[in-house]
């Protein structure tokens, strides 16, 4: 039942007990007893709403428990690979598209939500970019699950160097103009990433 509000609103379970994510187990529990006291039916509270309030506590701790704060770490350290990657990028002169998933700003707050985003597109240009960046960002992919725009345009990077194409799943499209890889390997490309452009 979890699963179904995990992906749809989290409002349904979060909001009775006044909460937001990221969530604790203890955060949770907390929520409840605050309003517990005020909610229960002995001390002049409607049945109705607290029965609403105990089912929002249950939803909203199996919630916590499967991911709480694990869930968090994993984003978090995401994250600080993502950050590390654009550093990287922009020290090379290249710079980096950022997508934002707009619905968990709702939902995680509108300072918290910047975890959440992806780098959808990387733009490396210039002369100074060649295999050695390509081996990087390889390195680095687990920052990269989302990209979908990969620019190399008048770099010194060769076909061998493109090795990172079959470790970008999203890829969609690599722009190779003024490279060294001919017209030949484009095709090749092509033929072998039917969804690449």
């Amino acid at each position: 039942m979890v699963e179904n509000a995990a992906h749809g609103s989290m409002a349904d379970f979060l909001a009775p007990l006044g909460l937001m994510l990221p969530i604790t187990v203890e955060d949770v529990k907390q929520a409840y007893l605050a309003k517990a006291k005020k909610a229960h039916p002995d001390v002049g509270g409607d049945v109705e709403c607290f029965k609403q309030l105990q089912r929002a506590y249950e939803q909203a701790d199996e919630y916590a428990q499967f991911h709480g704060i694990a869930w968090l770490g994993s984003w978090v350290e995401l994250y600080v690979a993502q950050q590390q990657l654009i550093d990287t990028v922009e020290k090379l002169g290249g710079h980096v598209d950022i997508e934002d998933i707009r619905w968990l700003k709702c939902e995680v707050g509108e300072d918290f939500a910047h975890i959440f985003e992806r780098v959808i597109g990387i733009h490396l240009r210039g002369p100074q970019i060649d295999d050695e960046v390509l081996g990087y960002l390889i390195k680095n992919r687990q920052a990269l699950t989302s990209l979908r725009v990969l620019d190399l345009t008048a770099s010194h990077i060769t076909y061998q160097g493109l090795e990172l194409v079959k470790r970008l799943p999203k890829l969609r499209w690599l722009r190779l103009q003024g490279t060294h890889v001919t017209w030949w390997r484009r095709f090749k490309l092509r033929w072998s990433f039917p969804n690449l452009t």
